[in-house]
């Protein structure tokens, strides 16, 4: 037998999700903001670096071939891991809004 939850308990506890759901929309979107202004400044300042050292001979010694080579793996990092954690992070947010919006009708 269902039950309708219309009891001040069952409303508490619904509102209480939607409000952890909307802080964790929040969280998503500022870290969502965050990993696009570390992409975007990661992307450029490390193709700069390998632009610069390709380009000057006088840049071409041991110490700036080490630092060539923490800007490629930088780039990679950049180019590969990132987008691929803010995917994670938007699909972790969206289950657990799913999760919490069908708490509210399950029976306690």
């Amino acid at each position: 037998m269902a039950t309708n939850n219309t009891s001040a308990e069952g409303w508490a506890n619904s509102t209480a999700s939607t409000v952890t759901a909307r802080v964790n929309d929040n969280a998503t979107v500022w870290m969502t903001i965050a990993y696009v202004v570390v992409f975007i400044f990661g992307f450029f300042g490390n193709a700069c670096i390998i632009y610069i050292v390709a380009s000057h001979k006088r840049m071409k010694s041991t110490f700036n071939f080490l630092i060539v080579n923490m800007a490629i793996g930088d780039l990679l990092v950049s180019l590969f891991i990132m987008p691929s954690e803010v995917s994670n992070r938007c699909q972790s947010s969206l289950a657990i809004r799913y999760n919490f919006s069908q708490a509210r009708y399950m029976k306690t």
